[in-house]
């Protein structure tokens, strides 16, 4: 019996410690690619038309939960963004030569700008910087990887780079990259739906400023007062109407609340949770608008921005789901509890967005760009 049972346990040992090591790796490889879908939804947002893209990738994420596909599937372009992950990476580490030749020539040229230390520090950072350059084209043309940026392989550089056929294989693969990105799509996905939120937001909050500049007026004192329900009014709407528009894909499905009414009477819990997530997660956010940053630095709390984001998308896209699932109403009692919670939580986030105007760099134009329902970025521009 020992005879039996030993070989077979080796066995199995080598084998469990394989399917450990794949494990881990999947998870780390899965865990770097996140972090690049991140960081590229955060550059994006501080581009001035990308940035409507940025928004179209949370509300497609939204649309994913909402018409109920599988959770491995809602982050879309992890892929994509993993490999443009290494690209990037391994861009940056072979151009920290080039960085140091750069350094060293820029304080030559400081000490003295014409002795013959300079003319040789910068002679070498030209250098380096033009074979940087094709030593970066050359690792695209064969496949981007990680490997190909560590070592040039320079036999088969000679061999194949300046064939046309390698050029243009190397343009092919940059197209399907970037069409694998669906930046058209999303830029006008984004966009719908900024315009769309902009006209439930406009009423609202130009009665709001207006009763913030009341002084002593108390009509102004009562127009304000409308605004603030009105706004909480279209707070219990909004985020499942930029979600229904991006599962539908027509305007009009922004301006449909009656189909917004029955998914909540159908799933009131789920719907109290997709606005909780919605808000809660945006009220901290309106810290990061206290003061501007530097265009090169708008990076940092636009990352910031995508994180909390992101999981409010999520949550609303689910909740949108349950309520187009089940086929009949809840139990009155559930609907107004639910309903009764939602009332709750709209008085904070008011109270927020009531001192945003008082602290924040936009002054009432915040009332108008509130980033739970826009692009993920803290300043207009």
């Amino acid at each position: 019996m020992a005879d039996v049972v030993g070989p077979s346990a080796e066995m199995r040992l080598p084998s469990s410690l394989g399917a450990t090591r794949r494990w881990g790796w999947g998870w780390l490889s899965q865990g770097f690619r996140g972090v690049c879908l991140l960081l590229m939804l955060a550059v994006a947002a501080t581009l001035p038309i990308v940035q409507w893209g940025a928004l179209g990738y949370l509300l497609e994420v939204s649309r994913r939960r909402a018409v109920g596909g599988r959770w491995q599937d809602t982050l879309p372009g992890l892929e994509v963004a993993g490999r443009l992950g290494v690209v990037a990476l391994g861009l940056f580490l072979t151009w920290l030569p080039v960085g140091f030749s750069m350094y060293f020539a820029y304080q030559a040229e400081l000490i003295d700008p014409h002795s013959p230390t300079a003319d040789r520090w910068r002679a070498a950072a030209g250098v380096s910087g033009i074979a940087w350059l094709i030593h970066a084209v050359w690792a695209w043309m064969r496949g981007g990887r990680f490997k190909d940026f560590l070592w040039p392989a320079p036999l088969r550089f000679f061999k194949e780079f300046f064939r046309p056929a390698s050029w243009l294989a190397a343009e092919d693969r940059l197209w399907e990259t970037a069409v694998q990105l669906h930046l058209p799509r999303l830029i006008w996905l984004g966009l719908r739906a900024s315009v769309g939120a902009w006209l439930w937001l406009a009423v609202p909050a130009t009665l709001m400023v207006i009763g913030m500049q009341a002084n002593d007026s108390p009509w102004r004192a009562v127009v304000g007062a409308a605004g603030f329900l009105a706004m909480g009014w279209v707070l219990l709407y909004l985020p499942f109407l930029q979600t229904q528009l991006a599962v539908e894909g027509r305007m009009g499905a922004m301006f449909d609340r009656g189909g917004i009414r029955q998914a909540f009477q159908r799933a009131p819990w789920a719907f109290f949770l997709g606005l909780s997530a919605t808000l809660l997660l945006a009220i901290p956010l309106y810290l990061l608008r206290i003061e501007t940053l530097p265009p090169e630095l708008l990076w940092l709390p636009c990352l910031v921005f995508v994180l909390f984001s992101l999981p409010a998308r999520i949550v609303s896209g689910w909740a949108l789901h349950r309520g187009r699932r089940f086929p009949q109403p809840r139990a009155w009692w559930s609907r107004y509890a639910a309903w009764l919670l939602q009332l709750a939580i709209l008085p904070g986030y008011l109270f927020f967005l009531y001192l945003g105007p008082l602290a924040t760099w936009d002054g009432f134009l915040i009332l108008y760009w509130q980033h739970a329902f826009l692009p993920p970025v803290p300043f207009f521009r």
